[in-house]
């Protein structure tokens, strides 16, 4: 199993030692790229899909912290910092390790076994998903095939729902959102009384705005349902941590 990962850091020597640290310590670990510039590594990461982010938190004018909020898709991050008074505000967002510059060796193989089995739990778990097929009768009688992850959302339409995919499709069924919440909620969350989101296609969850985004469809969230779908988008991205 290959893992692509990029480094960012604003100084250059730090980011040249940490790939030579990576290649003596794991072969399955593979640094596709790095950056120094704030802006560039931003572009970057919302344009292309690594698994693992080795993340500075001082970035002159930035934050790291900055960085990963601004992630479409947000990959495992291992912080790689000279400053220990961060790892509070850094365990808010759940990294696979807090490594303190000078990087140690031993630290840092320890980092990278953990960041390995977080992603291969994750990956067997979206590969069984991917097979996970249904069959659904549409409100004209035909009767359709579905991968589960293809799903985007449901909104609930008086007696009818109407299905959302990640490929622009929308299909109008008979069954009512809360048959399909009780089917299938272990992949499915109702954020809002007429909305119930596929949890492993959430791109982000705004929380300020009471919203959660899935490949650009904004959907809104219920205030006493955000805490609840926070948790399960979080248990989602870290099976079994």
């Amino acid at each position: 199993m290959k893992i692509k990962a990029v480094i960012i850091d604003d100084e250059p020597n730090n980011i040249e030692l940490l790939k030579v640290l990576i290649e003596q310590t794991n072969i399955q670990l593979l640094v596709t790229d790095s950056f120094l510039d704030f802006n560039e590594a931003l572009d970057y990461l919302n344009n292309n899909k690594i698994d693992a982010l080795f993340l500075d938190i001082r970035l002159k004018d930035h934050t790291g912290f900055e960085l990963y909020a601004n992630l479409v898709n947000k990959p495992e991050v291992i912080f790689t910092t000279a400053y220990a008074g961060y790892a509070f505000q850094a365990i808010k967002i759940d990294p696979v390790d807090y490594l303190l510059k000078p990087i140690d060796r031993n630290e840092l193989s320890k980092a990278i076994d953990k960041l390995i089995n977080r992603i291969s739990l994750k990956r067997e778990i979206e590969e069984s998903y991917a097979l996970e097929k249904i069959t659904i009768e549409s409100i004209n009688k035909k009767v359709h095939l579905i991968h589960l992850e293809d799903i985007l959302y449901l909104k609930a339409e008086n007696t009818s729902c109407n299905l959302f995919f990640k490929d622009g499709v929308k299909l109008v069924i008979k069954k009512g959102i809360q048959l399909f919440e009780e089917e299938y909620t272990q992949h499915f969350y109702r954020c809002h009384r007429s909305y119930l989101i596929n949890v492993s296609n959430v791109s982000s969850v705004l929380k300020r705005e009471k919203r959660v985004e899935l490949f650009g469809h904004l959907i809104p969230v219920s205030s006493l349902r955000m805490n609840e779908l926070v948790r399960r988008v979080s248990n989602l991205k870290t099976p079994n941590s």
